[in-house]
């Protein structure tokens, strides 16, 4: 997903008087330097403001080095995301198991033997579950070790605190994560249903559409809430409860708890949203037919 973040670093200059005589000579040496590459546990993507800067130090021979902290636009990879875009390279044996090798603009994939898409090949495109993302500084790449898409994560649900209420800030920001994405076309339903947990759709009990809970939020303080594999998460439907024996966990807020909500809701878009648009022709999606009856076959029952 993508985050803003601050990076702190020395910018070593080699002749002062000259690197001063070129407008924004800072920010362009910056972005030569960050984007595209990783660094500080992210992908860089685009540097967008210098927030603090030091004096130029100055060192023989003309040289110098200023102290840089600024923000950038940056792509992380937490455990669990989906990445949609993994084209098959080669099949690599690696200590007697059969792994897959695939890439993507952003990211070295590595997908782990699974008897599932033992009949996967190169050129395929394939979705990837991270299970762990590596940012060697200065990698235009980040390493992904992944596996194929699956659906074994236990619910999780969240006990809110009473008393206490929204940063709207907060969560108006959280919303912006949110892609707007056309849902009324076949493509749409085919992938929804596709990346839905179960074979059969679940009943689910005490269903509220998240915005409603947001907007409605002093009435459901001291609940527990939750957006469990029953529900399609595109739908952005959470479950509201007061069952105790619920897999709870506590967050140091309740604005931390819908963030996480609004967050695996906005997750479900884009990977639905993301589908249509790869695999968005007749021709692609009859190619690609093996690796939809591997998303069927790990579907919960």
């Amino acid at each position: 997903m993508k985050i803003k973040k601050r990076i702190e670093t020395r910018v070593n200059i080699a002749q002062v008087m000259t690197f001063f005589s070129t407008p924004d000579a800072l920010m362009r040496t910056l972005a030569d330097d960050f984007e595209g590459r990783c660094h500080s546990g992210c992908l860089v993507l685009t540097v967008d403001n210098i927030l603090r800067q030091s004096e130029c130090t100055l060192e023989h021979g003309g040289a110098g080095g200023i102290d840089v902290i600024f923000e950038v636009t940056a792509l992380v990879f937490e455990v669990g995301e989906i990445i949609t875009n993994c084209t098959i390279l080669h099949r690599s044996t690696i200590e007697d198991n059969d792994f897959l090798i695939g890439e993507n603009n952003h990211c070295s994939i590595i997908i782990a033997p699974d008897k599932v898409i033992g009949a996967i090949s190169p050129g395929y495109k394939i979705p990837v579950m991270v299970a762990k993302a590596k940012y060697p500084i200065g990698s235009t790449k980040v390493g992904i070790n992944s596996t194929f898409i699956h659906h074994n994560k236990p619910d999780m649900y969240y006990k809110l605190m009473p008393g206490e209420a929204l940063d709207m800030a907060i969560i108006t920001e959280a919303w912006a994560q949110l892609v707007d994405a056309p849902r009324n076309t076949k493509g749409w339903e085919f992938f929804d249903a596709l990346t839905y947990a179960y074979a059969v759709p679940r009943e689910v009990k005490g269903v509220l559409s998240l915005k409603t809970f947001i907007s409605d939020f002093a009435k459901y303080e001291g609940s527990i809430v939750g957006m469990p594999k029953a529900i399609r998460a595109t739908t952005g439907d959470i479950v509201v409860t007061t069952d105790g024996s619920l897999p709870v966990q506590i967050f140091a807020n309740n604005t931390a708890a819908v963030v996480a909500l609004i967050s695996t809701h906005a997750h479900a878009v884009r990977v639905v949203a993301e589908m249509v648009e790869l695999y968005n022709t007749p021709e692609v999606l009859k190619n690609h037919a093996i690796v939809w009856i591997a998303m069927r076959h790990v579907k919960l029952p």
